[in-house]
């Protein structure tokens, strides 16, 4: 998390993981066509990278879901871990085959 005033680290950064029928961390990370991993260090440094090809997304191995299916909330719970939810089938995504809006348990 970084503050957006100043820039200021305030934790590691947290990646989206996909996850089996199950429920068990299948090995693959969710991402986003602007998510910036996806980008050199060179369009970073110029800001010429808003976003990437579907194809880029896919070919590094990431689960795509659409710009707007990052978290779509966050609750804090009573024992202080955070329950967040993650949108599933809009826009430019894999994840058509989803059951319902996945929901995680973040021990912050």
């Amino acid at each position: 998390m970084v503050n957006p005033k100043t820039g200021v680290i305030l934790s590691e950064f947290v990646r989206t993981p996909d996850i089996d029928t199950n429920g068990e961390f299948n090995g693959k990370f969710l991402s986003t066509r602007r998510d910036k991993v996806h980008c050199t260090i060179e369009a970073l440094e110029a800001d010429a990278c808003p976003d990437v090809e579907s194809k880029v997304v896919d070919d590094a191995g990431y689960r795509r879901h659409d710009k707007s299916g990052g978290y779509e909330g966050f609750a804090k719970l009573h024992d202080g871990s955070i329950a967040a939810f993650i949108e599933k089938q809009a826009g430019d995504t894999t994840l058509g085959n989803e059951p319902g809006v996945r929901v995680y348990n973040v021990q912050p």
